[in-house]
């Protein structure tokens, strides 16, 4: 007696026994509903999805005695014969067998004559990325504009080789992988209409096996039915696709997180006798490291079918081992699974990769107790500390003041103040020794600047929002002439800021740390003894510390001769002046006096009038 396999005798004969599809099936019920049928259909996906199904039942609707429709009686003489492949009207070519250009013009000629039975004359080229160029370039023109009595279903599973001239005259649909749920059910049909006894945990597995093709799916179900004398049990499905019971990846995974070696060696023993495939155990040991990172975050989310018994033992492992530490095993196993073809043998290449698992340990993140000390004062780690320059010039002291900001937040007021400004570590390491090359950085960049054009020399006004240091401002890229001027404009200006401000000429005469210092500078002072009230610049708010406080408090009291309260707050109105804004402000003056003399100027009026020039006020410097 003839036998005809699971998968031709349970092809769909009609689209509602299709499984998956549903926006195709959809899309083309409602064309041949509407009679509006594209001449020319692209239909593309893997292997077994039902692409060549389609476009045969297609041909049905189309060529049914009953009429253009999506219901189809599959009893008329057309649509028997369509199922029985020998309907004459319904030419099927194969492209791979086909390529050649003579192939496809001996096919072409025959499309201007109507058809003998049908309604249409229809042609399904199967495997069409297998033409040739040429034969690609024969189909184009008639692919464009068909005789109306011919339909053109093509059908890939590489649509990427296709001339984009040709996906350009075609519908096209993609069928997409079908999934594990869609699988099972359509076998669990197939084999209770055959009346086959079958475990559904070995559908299941045939299932996952099948990755997404129907036709796959099927194959391995007949292969297990023969190996189990007419049933399907799990046994047998396990030995067909080389993989492992679930209880043995399980107790890997166990011996994994025990750190059990001799056991793991033991039961890799047991899985060498079954011949498994070393690759799948692999996977099956990322797919429970998978569920057991889920399981972790949500305890009750249903997950994979295939671990449901198993599901108590995997929550008592999510529960008992870190996320960290799941995802270490999980990366481990991954990248070894990559490198086992490069093992001796693929036996050697697990039991490595799982030793490599059980021995590496993940480093738990722990607070340093840094390199630096004074006597009981330990200071955080230097790397920690240090900002990263952002490539500015004008940010170099506010990383500087960000440095020493953090680094003596937490100094104790019993140290001295020459202490303060400079602690040593135990092996004698100036702990401002990492600024160096990050200021090295700076200076090059502005020797680079300043070779480029005069027009980015260092104006003054570069430096007095940041820092009132002259000989640690102007070092970079000056040379002596220039920076003796500078330096000399600078110190004017802060004396003649002195004069114009009360607190800034207090500020000169106390004795505080160059911090301190700023974060004074950056503010303006409202004094009702005893009570003092700093109001602070937000931008400089960073410079405000506890000891910052305590040491302005302290330089105050022995300038007033008497015990002072220190408040400092946060205060951005531009009404009154700090002494940092006092000299920008008496700059600008001065520039602009400069400019208006030169403007003025009876001899550069003549040139301007002579040439017909302008005055570049941006090159005006007042020194």
């Amino acid at each position: 007696m003839y036998y005809q396999v699971l998968a031709r005798k349970w092809r769909p004969q009609v689209f509602t026994d299709v499984a998956g599809q549903d926006y195709v099936l959809t899309a083309l019920s409602n064309s041949l509903s509407m009679d509006k049928v594209h001449h020319a259909y692209l239909f593309s996906g893997t292997r077994g999805v039902g692409k060549t199904t389609i476009a045969r039942l297609l041909a049905k609707g189309l060529n049914c005695k009953i009429g253009i429709t999506s219901k189809f009686c599959s009893k008329c003489a057309n649509c028997l014969e369509i199922e029985q492949g020998r309907f004459v009207d319904l030419i099927e070519i194969d492209a791979a067998s086909r390529t050649k250009v003579e192939d496809t013009r001996e096919l072409l000629e025959n499309v201007q004559y109507v058809p003998v039975r049908g309604r249409f004359k229809i042609y399904l080229i199967d495997e069409v990325h297998m033409l040739s160029r040429y034969s690609f370039n024969a189909l184009l023109k008639i692919l464009e504009e068909p005789p109306m009595h011919v339909k053109f279903l093509l059908a890939t599973t590489d649509p990427q080789k296709l001339p984009i001239t040709v996906l350009s005259r075609c519908l096209r649909f993609h069928l997409k992988a079908l999934d594990v749920d869609q699988i099972f059910h359509k076998l669990q049909s197939i084999l209770e209409k055959e009346e086959i006894v079958y475990e559904l945990q070995a559908l299941r597995l045939l299932a996952y096996a099948a990755n997404g093709s129907m036709r796959d799916a099927l194959s391995l179900t007949e292969q297990a039915i023969a190996m189990g004398l007419g049933k399907v049990n799990t046994v047998n499905v396990n030995l067909i696709l080389g993989i492992l019971d679930d209880e043995k990846p399980l107790k890997l995974i166990e011996a994994l997180f025990t750190k059990n070696v001799a056991y793991s060696i033991d039961l890799l023993d047991q899985i060498a006798l079954y011949g498994i495939e070393w690759d799948a155990i692999l996977a099956e040991l990322l797919s429970l490291l998978h569920r057991i990172a889920i399981l972790k975050f949500l305890p009750n989310s249903l997950g994979d079918n295939r671990y449901i018994k198993y599901d108590t033992e995997l929550k008592e492992l999510s529960r008992k081992i870190s996320f960290n530490q799941i995802q270490l095993y999980y990366q481990i196993l991954s990248v070894g699974r990559k490198d086992l073809m490069l093992a001796p043998n693929p036996r050697i290449g697990v039991e490595m990769i799982l030793l490599r698992a059980i021995t590496f340990k993940q480093q738990e993140r722990i607070d340093e107790t840094p390199i630096c000390h004074h006597n009981n004062i330990i200071l955080k780690n230097e790397k920690d500390l240090m900002p990263k320059p952002s490539g500015r010039l004008s940010n170099i002291s506010e990383m500087i003041d960000q440095y020493n900001t953090e680094k003596f937040s937490e100094i104790p007021e019993s140290i001295s103040k020459k202490e303060q400004k400079k602690i040593v570590c135990d092996e004698g390491v100036d702990i401002y020794k990492p600024l160096v090359p990050y200021v090295n950085s700076y200076k090059k960049e502005l020797k680079k600047n300043s070779d480029v054009s005069e027009k980015k020399e260092l104006m003054p006004e570069k430096f007095l929002n940041n820092s009132t240091n002259i000989n640690t401002v102007l070092s970079p890229c000056i040379d002596n002439t220039k920076r003796e001027q500078y330096a000399e404009w600078i110190s004017l200006l802060i004396r003649e800021s002195q004069k114009r401000d009360v607190w800034a000429a207090q500020i000169d005469s106390l004795e505080l740390p160059q911090m301190v210092r700023l974060l004074a500078l950056n503010s303006w002072k409202e004094e009702k003894l005893p009570h003092i009230c700093l109001h602070l610049r937000s931008s400089h708010r960073h410079l405000h510390t506890v000891l910052a406080q305590k040491t302005l408090v302290s330089a105050l009291s022995q300038l007033l001769g008497n015990k002072i309260e220190l408040s400092i707050i946060e205060d951005d109105n531009p009404e009154i002046l700090t002494p940092i804004e006092w000299q920008n402000f008496i700059y600008k003056e001065k520039l602009e006096q400069v400019t208006q003399s030169i403007a003025k100027d009876s001899k550069v009026q003549v040139l301007r009038t002579f040439f017909s020039s302008d005055l570049e006020e941006e090159s005006i410097k007042p020194l």
